[in-house]
């Protein structure tokens, strides 16, 4: 959590100082992460070589068409606009500075909705009598009820993400 923590406020100072040039470096920082990370798959020798290849392939070409979008024309049009909002929300933040205040109330409200969505989990699958199978080490619910709850508490969650947003 801190380590997001710390490259959030890393983003939030370059995106200040910076916003036009911001665009360009997260494409190629981007770029470079995923073929570093397509190329660790290849060289660690533990796992399926199936999903090595894919897995590989799959972020080598994410990480080539990152970079390619940088030198593109067509996209550089596109990252130049990006800049200049990331530029004007700057400028923003910088004339009324106490926005930044509501981004640990968010973050606070985030919280409690996670440990709200928990609790509400917890008690939603202990609903029912509970059942020993001989192939399972576990104790298992067996209400459907406790399923058509969980239902609603997935709506729920969304819901209140979509409402603190």
């Amino acid at each position: 959590m801190w380590i997001s923590v710390i490259f959030g406020i890393a983003i939030l100072a370059l995106l200040q100082f910076v916003p036009r040039k911001f665009v360009n470096w997260i494409f190629i920082i981007g770029a470079l992460t995923f073929i570093a990370l397509g190329l660790v798959i290849f060289i660690v020798p533990t796992g399926l070589w199936l999903y090595k290849v894919v897995g590989g392939c799959l972020f080598l070409f994410f990480g080539f068409l990152a970079g390619y979008s940088v030198i593109k024309q067509e996209f550089r049009n596109e990252i130049f606009i990006c800049g200049r909002l990331f530029q004007l929300s700057a400028q923003i933040v910088k004339e009324n500075w106490w926005v930044l205040g509501a981004i640990p109330i968010w973050l606070f409200l985030e919280c409690c909705l996670i440990a709200l969505i928990s609790f509400q989990m917890l008690s939603a699958w202990s609903i029912g009598p509970l059942t020993f199978e001989p192939e399972s080490p576990f104790l298992r619910v067996t209400a459907f009820f406790s399923g058509f709850v969980s239902f609603f508490i997935f709506v729920e969650f969304f819901w209140g993400l979509s409402f603190l947003k």
